[in-house]
């Protein structure tokens, strides 16, 4: 078993949960849960994501000193530091409670800058996970999320509004 598998098996245990239930916990099957617990699988950047907010874990310690991640450490530090900064940004312009057609100069300047530095980390794909992993237990402020940000990033890579 790999470094990272154990820990995401450590965390599982201490947490005093079966396979099923932490798959559930992650929004995966149980069966796609037990293949990155066995190493047989290879996460997606989403995923760990989840199991460092839901779990409360250091995302360096989950991934750190693994064979299957020590090559993508530094890119996985970026991405996760990109979506933090992305959050960030949304949440300070989401408590103005306006619409994106009224941000502000710094507002736009701000959430371009994170949309920009997400595409330039993975391109549009990486702001779409970014926007579906802001908020992970509110379905509706995700999507509300989406809608505001996808004019907000319009023409950054090959996102369009």
């Amino acid at each position: 078993m790999s470094g990272f598998s154990e820990k995401l098996k450590s965390v599982r245990l201490e947490a005093g949960l079966t396979q099923e239930m932490m798959g559930t916990a992650l929004d995966v099957s149980g069966r796609t849960y037990k293949h990155y617990e066995l190493g047989q699988r290879s996460p997606s950047i989403e995923f760990l994501q989840r199991v460092v907010e839901r779990f409360q874990v250091d995302a360096g310690w989950l991934i750190e000193n693994t064979e299957e991640w020590a090559n993508r450490f530094d890119y996985f530090v970026e991405v996760f530091s990109a979506f933090d900064a992305a959050r960030e940004a949304y949440i300070r312009f989401e408590k103005r409670g306006v619409s994106w057609s009224q941000a502000t100069d710094n507002e736009l300047k701000e959430l371009r800058a994170a949309g920009k530095r997400l595409a330039d980390i993975g391109e549009a794909k990486c702001m779409g996970a970014a926007i579906r992993a802001m908020f992970p237990d509110d379905p509706g402020r995700t999507l509300r999320a989406g809608d505001e940000l996808n004019h907000l990033w319009s023409g950054i890579d090959g996102w369009r509004a």
